[in-house]
């Protein structure tokens, strides 16, 4: 059983310079996790700008959002 495991042939690899004659570039990662939250952060600062450009304000949004389920939970118990 062991015997099966050593005859599997091993995987062909193509080296860089191969892959650069085929027209095939390096891939490089884009990004790594420090650059992603940091992305993350800025899309979180572009939400809050949108939102106060909007006249909205964070907290107002949540509470009406809080209201809405809060009545939808008092309506569903009702009906029971």
């Amino acid at each position: 059983m062991l015997l099966k495991f050593l005859e599997v042939p091993p995987r062909e690899t193509k080296s860089r310079k191969e892959n650069e004659k085929l027209g095939k570039q390096k891939v490089e990662r884009k990004r790594t996790f420090g650059t992603l939250s940091q992305e993350m952060g800025n899309k979180e600062k572009e939400r809050r700008k949108n939102d106060k450009e909007s006249g909205k304000k964070k907290g107002e949004k949540v509470r009406k959002r809080k209201e809405k389920a809060h009545m939808k939970l008092l309506n569903y118990r009702h009906k029971k």
